[in-house]
C-alpha cells in the first residue's frame, strides 16, 4: 500500500549556491519522513507561514482578456489564474529536524523510525553523501485530515536538488 505526497518546491540560484524552499501534503491516516539534502553549512530553518502560497499569488501566470471586446461576445473582462498544480491543507506546526552526516546514519534513522528503504533510495542516500551532501530528516503525520508542513528552507553553496519522502 503506497501512499503519495504532494509535494511543492521553489529553487532560487546564484553563482554562490541556492536557497530552496520546500513543503509536503500528506494524505489523512499517513505519515512520511522528508529527507532534504544540504551542503556542510548550510543553514536551514523554516519560512514564514503560507511563503510559498504568497510565491506561487505572486509569480502565478495571468491571462488577460483581449483588448478589444465585441458586445456579441461573452468574454471574461478580468485577468484569469491558471489552477495551481498542487492543494496545500491546514499547516502542521514545524517539526524538529535532525541533520545527518554520514548515510550510515541516515540510513539507520530512517529504518529506526520504522521506514523502509527501497534499494533505488538507498542508492540515491549513498550517491547524495559521496557528492558532499548530508540530509536533513523531519517528519510529519496526518491524522484525520491531510496536513502541509511548514516550509523548509535551505541556503547553502549546492545547486537546486529536490528532497525525498518516504511514507509508513
Amino acid at each position: 500500500d503506497v501512499a503519495f505526497v504532494d509535494m511543492r518546491v521553489a529553487v532560487s540560484v546564484s553563482p554562490t549556491g541556492s536557497t530552496r524552499w520546500s513543503e509536503i501534503t500528506v494524505p489523512a491516516g499517513t505519515s512520511a519522513m522528508w529527507l532534504v539534502p544540504v551542503r556542510p553549512g548550510a543553514a536551514v530553518d523554516w519560512a514564514p507561514a503560507r511563503w510559498l502560497d504568497a510565491l506561487d499569488d505572486a509569480t502565478a501566470p495571468r491571462i488577460l482578456p483581449p483588448a478589444y471586446v465585441f458586445p456579441a461576445c461573452a468574454v471574461r473582462t478580468g485577468p484569469e489564474t491558471p489552477q495551481p498544480w498542487t492543494t496545500p491543507r491546514s499547516k502542521q506546526p514545524p517539526s524538529p529536524v535532525t541533520i545527518h552526516s554520514t548515510a550510515d546514519s541516515a540510513r539507520a534513522y530512517v529504518t529506526e523510525h520504522g521506514y523502509r528503504l527501497s534499494a533505488d533510495v538507498a542508492s540515491r542516500i549513498s550517491a547524495l553523501y559521496a557528492g558532499g551532501w548530508n540530509l536533513v530528516a523531519a517528519e510529519m503525520t496526518a491524522s484525520s485530515s491531510a496536513q502541509t508542513s511548514t516550509t523548509l528552507r535551505v541556503s547553502d553553496d549546492g545547486g537546486a536538488i529536490l528532497p525525498l519522502a518516504l511514507t509508513g
